[in-house]
């Protein structure tokens, strides 16, 4: 179950200190999930100036983009 998944981890972290236990979730406002969105349409389309136009809107708003195979990654700009 979940909640036992969670307990093993805390468990990990306070024996390893690996900071789980300091991690914030990240809040990604809508319009920039909108923005991401468009980004990825784009890239799917293969238009490539529409997407890195979108990258940089989603960069004014204090965010990152990296592309995986998962798919897009969101990160704060640092």
């Amino acid at each position: 179950p979940d909640s036992a998944k969670k307990q093993s981890l805390l468990k990990f972290d306070a024996i390893l200190g690996l900071g789980i236990r300091e991690v914030k979730p990240l809040n990604i406002p809508p319009a920039v999930t909108e923005l991401i969105t468009k980004r990825e349409e784009a890239r799917q389309a293969k238009e490539w100036a529409k997407a890195d136009e979108f990258r940089g809107l989603i960069k004014s708003h204090g965010f990152t983009v990296d592309d995986t195979d998962l798919g897009p990654v969101v990160k704060p700009v640092r």
